[in-house]
């Protein structure tokens, strides 16, 4: 299986992002698979999800975690450059079609081992 290089930092617009792996992240109401947070200049992509069935903790596959990667850099692209006017369905079409192009033409680079 093919491993790209998920970055530990990129720049968006005039911001230098953070690119941080948490073990799991969760709100109030929900466990999540990614975050962002222009305040902080941080994207989150989690480790481990609990399963939806039986609540334990399992590994997010590292093909999920390059496809939050994506997901969560296009909701911050948006809050810098269009002033966060996506959709959440706009953003998940846009990083699916993205990681998909990306991928699958060899655009990506590939994780270093």
């Amino acid at each position: 299986m093919t491993r790209h290089y998920i970055p530990t930092k990129i720049k968006v617009g005039h911001q230098k992002v953070k690119v941080k792996f948490y073990q799991s992240l969760k709100t109030d109401k929900q466990s999540l698979l990614g975050i962002q947070s222009t305040a902080r200049q941080e994207i989150g992509v989690a480790l481990t999800c609990p399963n939806e069935v039986s609540g334990v903790s399992e590994p997010v596959s590292r093909s999920m975690q390059e496809a939050v990667f994506i997901h969560e850099t296009l909701h911050y692209v948006d809050q810098i450059y269009g002033g966060a006017r996506l959709t959440e369905a706009q953003v998940l079409a846009l990083s699916h079609g993205l990681y998909q192009v990306l991928t699958e033409s060899g655009m990506w680079v590939e994780e270093e081992k």
